[in-house]
């Protein structure tokens, strides 16, 4: 079913995407290479790059802990690993990880991605968790929602619980640090995994 509702994210498909960042958890990787599939053949493919700081929140349930390196690096070759700090996951523990903590994460995540000022359209494919911690929680992020259904123009609300394979797209007020504004806001869109 989630590699179903995957494939079936044509919106992402149809625009061209200077980058693509993904979680390290496989089914992340996998959602992204379903959603926006690597080319095979023609022009080359859209540079991937795994990162720590976009995974799921840590710790306690198994479905959070990441396979080594060298499994990824085997199973996806056209992702790029570097960013992960080991080859094990040296980051999962057995006590769930500080939701204050999983917000600060993916805040690190977010600051690396507005440095890619050479890539235009970037997608992000990340959790559910981790996502709804870092946009409600982090005090430098404020948040306004324009989502709406497909199926008519209620908005819904900003703390909803992500659908599996859901687009979001959100309009970030930046700061870096307390009461420095970031000149540049930036529309980013994000992805949950299958």
């Amino acid at each position: 079913l989630g590699r179903d509702q995957a494939k079936s994210v044509s919106t992402v498909r149809d625009q061209t995407i200077d980058l693509i960042v993904s979680s390290p958890l496989s089914r992340a990787l996998e959602t992204a290479d379903l959603v926006y599939p690597p080319k095979t053949t023609g022009t080359a493919t859209t540079e991937r790059v795994s990162m720590e700081e976009f995974r799921e929140v840590n710790g306690n349930l198994l479905n959070g802990k990441r396979r080594s390196r060298v499994y990824l690096q085997e199973r996806f070759k056209h992702w790029n690993f570097e960013n992960l700090q080991s080859d094990e996951d040296d980051l999962w523990t057995i006590d769930m990880e500080d939701f204050d903590a999983t917000a600060e994460r993916g805040y690190r995540g977010l600051s690396w991605l507005l440095q890619q000022q050479q890539h235009e359209r970037i997608l992000l494919v990340s959790h559910g968790g981790i996502l709804r911690y870092l946009m409600n929680r982090h005090d430098f992020i404020q948040l306004q929602d324009s989502r709406t259904t497909s199926d008519n123009n209620d908005k819904k609300d900003i703390n909803a619980r992500f659908d599996n394979c859901e687009v979001r797209k959100f309009l970030l007020s930046w700061k870096e640090e307390e009461g420095d504004d970031h000149d540049d806001d930036k529309e980013e869109s994000s992805e949950t995994e299958c």
